[in-house]
């Protein structure tokens, strides 16, 4: 999660606005920094003027509320994928479905299939690191760095991760490198860590096609399960 909010924290350094991606669609996030004015008005009900305080968004990026959100955004934006695609996929299959957040309401004869699809739907979102890396691709590579990993099934390189972040630092003289070379530290332990948790000391592939296969050999079985991404 702290990874997630520190790329948006890095893309409003840069000046860029935060950037999710799903197959249907991008969202992009980019808040601003807002002035309060304050105005007069008529109020033709109590027939006397009171002052009204605005809110009138600027042109300076808001880098604090883009930080926090980021991860926010991002978990969201994911369950909406999945939602959207579990509708689909019974749609295609003429089933009646109506959905409340991440619930899905169904007929009774429909019910038992349901957590079939969802199932489904989840493996082919595919690896957990897969759709970081694409989240890291998407809004941080903005150079002509060969990139020397396969960033689709592998994690990438601590020194490879440093090396992008250091070539996206700002030119401004009156700029803070001190902090930006803090958070570039702060990234790359937190994707290391995420790293050594997910995969355990095992390539990220094997770990992936082991619980792929587990998820495949439960829906075999016909067993009614939920899974929490």
């Amino acid at each position: 999660m702290r990874f997630i909010n520190l790329i948006g924290w890095f893309c409003s350094e840069i000046d860029l606005p935060v950037l999710y991606g799903i197959p249907y669609f991008t969202t992009v996030q980019d808040y601003m920094r807002s002035n309060k004015e304050e105005v007069w008005v008529y109020d033709r009900v109590s027939k006397k003027r009171r002052r009204v305080t605005l809110r009138v968004p600027t042109l300076d990026r808001d880098k604090r509320k883009s930080q926090v959100a980021t991860c926010v955004n991002f978990i969201h934006q994911k369950d909406a994928f999945i939602a959207m695609k579990v509708v689909e996929e019974l749609s295609l299959q003429n089933v009646r479905v109506y959905t409340v957040h991440d619930n899905f309401i169904t007929t009774a004869v429909s019910a038992g299939g349901v957590s079939k699809v969802y199932t489904k739907v989840f493996m082919e979102m595919g690896p957990p690191l897969r759709i970081i890396n694409e989240f890291i691709m998407l809004n941080l590579i903005r150079s002509s760095i060969p990139l020397k990993f396969d960033w689709v099934n592998d994690p990438i390189p601590g020194d490879e991760l440093q090396t992008l972040l250091r070539d996206l630092e700002p030119q401004d003289k009156k700029f803070d490198k001190t902090k930006w070379n803090q958070k570039i530290q702060e990234a790359v332990s937190c994707y290391e860590k995420y790293i050594n948790t997910v995969c355990g000391g095992q390539r990220h592939a094997d770990k992936w096609n082991s619980f792929h296969s587990l998820l495949n050999s439960w829906e075999s079985l016909g067993v009614n399960y939920s899974v929490h991404y």
